[in-house]
């Protein structure tokens, strides 16, 4: 197969709201681990701490070709800068601000504090943290359980990188009209200002300080005298292999360069005002290196794409480094699936992992299965699995032994094996380009293709009901596919849609349907496959990825956002219920009230609870066999619900247009006459509001 029969994704610039609560949901816990963007080193015990994802990996480096893991940190947001004074850890989070870990005992580290604010770089000098984000914060760290902010600067300036030193802190970043190197005085945190400034007006990297240098990457290395912090000033630079270096760290007379996708450069810098390179060590797999550290003979590397998450070159000649290890870490994770205690993540770059979900507050890897590609889809039937090899085909996978799913069969497909669905002794594959692939899995070491129908597009995702397939085709819209006889599936409905299908669920008579390029989830009539046509939408900020229906809600993946939960008991007219902002982007989501289980791209799995919902009123409306009634509709003062027979100990609950409740009351024997109950709209404003009953949810009117 070419390289054009795959479709990646083109990642955008996710917007990021600083309002970060949520709204009738909360978070429960996560496994957030992901491609590393950072490192920082424990010289004392041989440890690297690396920023996975969303949480933090501590490594023991004795030996550097068996790297082993000592401990984990879960935190809140995409880590993106470490510092380690002691046995206190501070990690900046995108948009999430620094969290404070104690972490003597790698083992078991200990949550101290968090200052909140975004973050995007972390320093500590003496007793103090300074914070770069869209400014300078300085805060007192001497108790760590209570920081404390002394001070700020520059509201004005977006800050790439940051060291102090001495008696100053060292800003590479963009003004307003300019943008280079900036030299502020810390020597007394509660009274900063600038002492030099120097317009590189390039692109800017990290920055590390040696002596009177300052090492910045950027397209290249730049060395910058900083003999007088006054007046600095460039000595020398040198251009790398590839341009836009990620970090640099200084050893003795030579500069290791994070250079991307070239891996490690390494410069002889002996002489400042002329710096070259003297070797590069690549890896053999795809990489893009984006953090460094260096300790004695090894230098230690962050490794963005997942193949080499950590990784380890031996520099005991900067002439002649080669690789001496590596330790590798999740990659992007796109898919999730449940089945019984488990949760099954695929992801893009490193295939299967399957997570222990029994305890949602903490959920742990078991087992996993790598893929050369990546994988993108999977379903779970039994003791098998059934996984997209992303490019590949269909693996059938046993996992009667969960820590080590084994394969049994293999089935190629031309496309790119997108999504698929397991049916009677059938296998329904979206497959890219190729459309729609039917494999016979009944014997599943011998799987075989035996239909196919070609779609106009690419098609991502497949939904299966009764004998038809449908199809999130993307221009092509939504393909409606007869599948009564799998040897000769045929089309026989399709609905142009603008926003570019990528993600289809079905339930009884809808299709919900997301967008790539649009910001919507499309709810389509297929109660004639022949005739689909739309009934409504729930507006989404950014491209929408998942959906997970769990009635009377949708979970809707939202890319710029985080999840949503919609009320879609009326499908033409679904309401905005909840929402929850990610840590990183929105993809695959899947329910299992009261939780929702949400893949986050570099964050790895989050889960949390919808609070319209409650464990006990789960189990007991199982009990409710009929709907309840409200009248009158539109209410004034009162509004009386007939109710079904065993309907005590669940609440009622009101909420309006935004999703927020305004009123709730537990249905007891002492409230109820003859399964009525009265409820008082005494202070409730005329307007639409939704009351909910167990798993039923109705719209009333409230009028003067």
């Amino acid at each position: 197969m070419s390289k054009s029969d795959f479709k990646p994704i083109h990642y955008q610039k996710v917007y990021r709201s600083k309002d970060w609560d949520s709204l009738n949901s909360r978070f429960i816990g996560n496994w957030p681990f992901g491609e590393s963007w950072t490192l920082t080193l424990d010289t004392a015990r041989n440890i690297v701490f690396l920023g996975s994802g969303g949480g933090v990996l501590a490594i023991d480096i004795t030996n550097p070709s068996d790297l082993r893991k000592l401990g984990e940190i879960r935190t809140g947001g995409r880590v993106r800068e470490m510092v380690l004074k002691d046995s206190i850890l501070c990690i900046a989070c995108t948009n999430q601000g620094v969290e404070i870990w104690n972490v003597a005992n790698v083992s078991q580290p200990t949550f101290l504090s968090s200052i909140l604010g975004p973050s995007k770089e972390v320093a500590v000098k003496d007793s103090f943290a300074y914070i770069g984000g869209n400014n300078l914060r300085i805060y007192n760290i001497r108790n760590p359980q209570r920081p404390v902010e002394v001070n700020s600067y520059g509201n004005w300036w977006e800050i790439v990188d940051l060291t102090v030193s001495d008696s100053f802190a060292y800003l590479t970043g963009y003004g307003i009209d300019s943008s280079g190197l900036l030299i502020i005085s810390i020597q007394n945190p509660t009274n900063l200002y600038v002492v030099g400034f120097l317009d590189l007006d390039s692109t800017l990297g990290s920055i590390a300080i040696l002596n009177n240098y300052a090492y910045i990457t950027g397209y290249g290395l730049r060395i910058i005298d900083i003999s007088n912090p006054a007046n600095p000033y460039e000595v020398g630079s040198c251009i790398t292999p590839v341009c836009g270096t990620a970090a640099v760290a200084i050893s003795d007379s030579f500069a290791y360069v994070a250079n991307g996708t070239r891996g490690l450069t390494i410069i002889n810098v002996q002489n400042p005002t002329n710096p070259f390179v003297v070797a590069n060590c690549t890896t053999t797999t795809w990489s893009v290196m984006v953090d460094i550290a260096v300790l004695d003979s090894f230098a230690y590397l962050a490794d963005e794409k997942s193949k080499r998450g950590l990784w380890v070159v031996n520099v005991s000649n900067p002439l002649n480094p080669f690789e001496a290890g590596f330790y590798t870490v999740p990659g992007w994770s796109f898919t999730v699936v449940l089945e019984e205690n488990y949760a099954y993540l695929v992801g893009w770059e490193d295939g299967l992992r399957i997570l222990n979900i029994e305890n949602p507050s903490y959920p742990y890897e078991v087992g996993s299965f790598a893929t050369e590609h990546g994988a993108q889809g999977i379903a779970i039937r039994d003791t098998l699995a059934y996984l997209c090899d992303f490019g590949k085909g269909l693996r059938i996978l046993n996992i009667s032994d969960r820590s080590r799913p084994a394969e049994l069969g293999f089935c190629p497909t031309p496309g790119a094996a997108c999504a698929v669905v397991i049916k009677g002794n059938y296998a329904y594959i979206a497959d890219g380009t190729y459309g729609l692939r039917v494999i016979n899995i009944e014997n599943p070491t011998n799987p075989y293709e035996v239909g196919f129908c070609d779609t106009p597009d690419y098609a991502w995702s497949i939904a299966i009901q009764d004998s038809f397939a449908y199809i999130a085709d993307e221009r092509g819209g939504l393909r409606i596919i007869n599948i009564q006889n799998p040897a000769h599936p045929y089309e026989v409905g399709s609905l142009l849609i603008p926003d570019g299908p990528v993600v289809v669920a079905v339930k009884d008579s809808y299709a919900f349907v997301g967008g790539y390029e649009g910001g919507n989830m499309r709810i389509i009539n297929v109660g004639n496959p022949a005739n689909p046509y739309e009934i409504g939408f729930f507006e989404t900020y950014g491209p929408c990825f998942g959906i997970s229906l769990e009635y009377p809600y949708a979970y809707v993946s939202d890319w710029f956002w985080g999840f949503w939960i919609a009320e879609i008991s009326e499908p033409s007219n679904p309401v905005r219920m909840g929402y929850y902002r990610t840590p990183n982007a929105a993809y695959g989501s899947a329910s299992r009230p009261p939780y929702v289980y949400v893949t986050t791209g570099l964050c790895g799995l989050q889960i949390y609870e919808n609070l319209l919902l409650g464990v006990e009123e789960k189990k007991i409306s199982r009990l409710v066999t009929k709907e309840f009634v409200i009248y009158p509709n539109p209410a004034k003062s009162v509004l009386a619900i007939r109710l079904p027979l065993l309907a005590n100990r669940q609440n009622i609950r009101i909420f309006d247009v935004s999703g927020k409740m305004i009123k709730e009351i537990a249905v007891t024997e002492s409230n109820r006459d003859n399964n009525e109950i009265k409820i008082s709209l005494k202070g409730i404003k005329p307007g639409i509001y939704f009351l909910q009953f167990g798993n039923q949810t109705k719209k009333f009117l409230v009028v003067k």
